[in-house]
């Protein structure tokens, strides 16, 4: 049984910072603004608010950090919860677009960044957009290992998320990828994601 004893902001980043010279392993938060990618960090931890989610897509502009202390097997393990800002959001100026861009191509490089796992939110009902199928290939390039969360599925009938399925199952492993939904999220969905997780974190 995975137990989430602790759950904490420490900070926000814009580049170098002291914290990414703490030997700590990283799971990294990818996703399109307006994706669920707030709503599903906080399901997953069983937290309410922890990572602010806004109506106002692309309101975050910095690289955040979270502590996360568990414990599996009366095990205990740390990690940081890594939450990168939203992209692709038409309504942003120019400026701001290019900032955006810019931070995220440079944690990608990931020059300074310790060990990572990455997760990348996807609507399923949208599908990978090219900034998705971007960061796909440069983590199969670094040789990153990586999961696909399509959330909002419940907004799929059955029928829906079997073509989705099956035109993910023709790209991807099935263990690259799960359905997801913060609105019926199951324990199965949540102990698929730990178990991920946990097998990055003994790696």
């Amino acid at each position: 049984m995975i137990v989430i004893k602790e759950a904490k902001f420490v900070k926000g980043i814009l580049g170098s910072n002291e914290i990414l010279e703490i030997k700590k392993k990283q799971v990294a938060f990818w996703g399109k603004s307006n994706s669920g990618k707030s709503s599903f960090i906080n399901s997953i931890l069983g937290r309410v608010n922890l990572v602010k989610s806004s109506s106002k897509p692309g309101k975050t502009t910095e690289i955040n950090f979270f502590d996360i202390f568990l414990e599996k097997n009366k095990k205990e393990e740390n990690i940081f919860f890594v939450d990168l800002p939203g992209y692709g959001y038409a309504k942003l100026s120019d400026k701001l677009k290019i900032k955006i861009q810019k931070l995220l191509n440079w944690y990608l490089e990931g020059k300074e960044v310790f060990e990572r796992l990455n997760i990348l939110i996807v609507d399923s009902r949208r599908g990978l957009t090219e900034f998705d199928k971007i960061l796909l290939s440069s983590f199969k390039e670094k040789k990153e290992d990586f999961l696909i969360i399509l959330s909002k599925s419940d907004k799929l009938n059955q029928k829906q998320k079997s073509q989705i399925f099956q035109t993910m199952k023709k790209e991807f492993s099935e263990e690259n990828f799960l359905f997801y939904s913060v609105l019926k999220n199951k324990d199965k969905e949540k102990n698929l994601f730990w178990q991920k997780i946990f097998s990055f974190i003994h790696s």
